[in-house]
């Protein structure tokens, strides 16, 4: 039951579940202009708000193939699947002085729509994987290719935030700290 939830909790999302993740602060309009460009409109299902104007927006899907983090040409817009955590509705926390709380904004958990086929058409039409280790190689592919990725990156002092991103998706592989040396 809510009462006896931390302060805090994340979901570690199911493979039925697709999430696309709205972060303002990387683009306040890209939310509008996907919905718009895909002309999507608006249809029930469950929407999460975060503290800070954000929206977690989720569908039931049976795809199962590779997608990108981010919605091509929308920043703003992280997609979310399986392995991948989201932080969960009634959630509580301080930011720049203030107690902010994820809040359930519009449906329910049991009312999950389907995927838009015109969301996944468009994020699978538009994806280019990224080679980042070799030209054979998508880096977030497979455990080990990861693994060698991070540990590049640990030797070169190139950990930043999209490091520390690739590190938390590498755990959705079952890799743990003790791999990376």
């Amino acid at each position: 039951t809510p009462d006896k939830l931390p302060d805090m909790y994340a979901v570690q999302l199911p493979v039925w579940l697709f999430v696309i993740d709205f972060d303002p602060a990387r683009g306040e309009d890209d939310l509008r202009r996907f919905t718009e460009q895909l002309n999507l409109g608006t249809h029930e299902t469950f929407v999460v708000g975060s503290g800070r104007q954000g929206l977690h927006i989720y569908y039931r899907t049976t795809y199962q193939g590779k997608l990108p983090a981010r919605i091509p040409g929308f920043d703003a817009l992280e997609i979310k699947t399986l392995g991948r955590y989201v932080v969960g509705a009634g959630s509580e926390y301080f930011s720049k002085g203030k107690r902010r709380r994820y809040r359930v904004v519009r449906g329910s958990i049991d009312a999950i729509a389907e995927l838009p086929e015109s969301i996944l058409n468009y994020v699978t039409e538009n994806y280019t994987p990224c080679k980042a280790v070799s030209d054979t190689e998508d880096f977030y592919d497979d455990a080990g290719t990861q693994q060698r990725f991070i540990a590049y990156l640990m030797r070169t002092a190139a950990v930043n935030s999209s490091s520390y991103e690739l590190a938390c998706q590498g755990r959705a592989f079952g890799l743990s700290p003790d791999v990376i040396t």
